[in-house]
């Protein structure tokens, strides 16, 4: 189907009942496709950013929406619900769909209606310049197996996401890969996949792995505080979130791999590799790490520390140099210890850590001598 004009090739749930007149409907099996481009190769892929405006399809309602096996390229947005205020969907099915060269890949919204559950099986999008994949859903939202490449490579300002998911409920996501677009010139999206959330939501990830952003690898924030938002994430791997001739400046960028801010919450955070420049950032929640390890610059320190002591001093500290520049913000170690390398060190203590230094307290000052309290250190966050 070629609709090179400001038009959707499918409207669904324009009628006047519940569900806009629409029990069921299955799209499968089709190429829909917007703009012709005027060059059959431009330079990287995207240089070429003609679309026609309209969705490819548009929702407004329906009681079941089933959309197979569908190509579309081309069009402000390849499938788009916005459901009308007073109607109802209570599902829509994504499954083994290719989005490319779109404004926006796949959009669903709830809009003033009720979208209750959203499935997307097996989706491929490719060079979308904003949005590749953003669902607001009432209830559920399921993810499985979706590769995003190189969306979100023209946002205005550095704002939004490649995944951009919201609302209450339940959202699953098992195996998604999302790689972000880093060319110079462009304005990348501000993180690969973030949640706003509900109070209450649960949300829970599997095999994730995202690289090559901006700003955020994934952000998770909203809830207003009367039920707390319960988030667990297993098994992930996030790269570098900015490209290796930005990494390593303190206070660039916020330049963070997992940054979680709901109001209230519970995290569980396990089998993970971060390697962005800054590692973690938690507010407002409990939260647990298991077997998650930190590579970024400015996100995992240590070393050794050496002092003198005097008979009297019983407090030490050690610059710890976690997250430089973000004294305002997060820059408190998660974890942090001292393991004692000389007698006088190996005394009764205690240690905390602050978003410059860890202190080390003693219960008694160490008695004097020349380099003769030795720590080593670690402190991530």
């Amino acid at each position: 189907i070629i609709a090179d004009g400001d038009f959707p090739a499918f409207k669904i749930g324009t009628g006047d009942g519940t569900f806009g007149d629409v029990r069921y409907c299955r799209i499968a099996n089709l190429g829909i496709h917007g703009k012709k481009p005027t060059s059959l190769y431009p330079p990287y892929g995207y240089a070429d950013d003609v679309y026609t405006s309209q969705p490819a399809i548009a929702i407004y309602a329906g009681e079941r929406i089933e959309l197979e096996r569908l190509l579309i390229t081309r069009k402000e947005y390849g499938i788009r619900a916005n459901i009308s205020s007073g109607k109802e969907c209570p599902g829509i099915w994504v499954k083994e769909c290719r989005c490319d060269y779109n404004l926006n890949g796949v959009y669903l919204e709830k809009g003033g209606g009720v979208l209750a559950y959203v499935l997307v099986h097996k989706l491929w999008n490719y060079l979308n310049q904003r949005v590749g994949l953003r669902i607001l859903a009432n209830y559920f939202t399921r993810i499985v197996d979706a590769v995003l490449e190189a969306d979100g490579w023209n946002t205005p300002d550095n704002t939004g996401a490649i995944v951009d998911l919201a609302g209450g409920g339940n959202i699953r996501i098992d195996r998604m890969h999302v790689n972000g677009s880093k060319a110079g010139g462009l304005s990348p999206c501000k993180a690969l996949l973030n949640l706003t959330l509900d109070d209450g939501a649960n949300v829970n990830i599997s095999d994730l792995v995202l690289q090559s952003g901006q700003y955020y690898g994934l952000w998770i924030w909203g809830g207003a505080g009367s039920y707390p938002v319960r988030v667990n994430i297993d098994k992930f791997v996030i790269g570098k979130t900015r490209d290796a001739g930005f990494m390593g400046d303190p206070g660039d960028i916020n330049d963070w791999g997992i940054r979680i801010e709901p109001t209230s919450g519970i995290v569980k955070l396990s089998n993970g590799l971060i390697e962005s420049a800054y590692g973690i950032y938690l507010s407002g929640v409990e939260y647990s790490i298991e077997n998650v390890t930190i590579k970024g610059k400015w996100s995992n320190r240590e070393g050794i520390a050496t002092f003198s002591g005097d008979g009297s001093t019983k407090t030490f500290q050690i610059e710890h140099g976690v997250a430089p520049g973000y004294s305002d913000w997060c820059n408190v170690p998660l974890k942090y210890e001292v393991v004692p390398l000389t007698p006088d060190a190996d005394a009764p203590r205690t240690v905390t850590a602050d978003g410059t230094y860890i202190t080390i307290t003693f219960e008694s000052a160490p008695p004097s001598g020349t380099d003769n309290i030795k720590f080593a250190w670690r402190a991530w966050i």
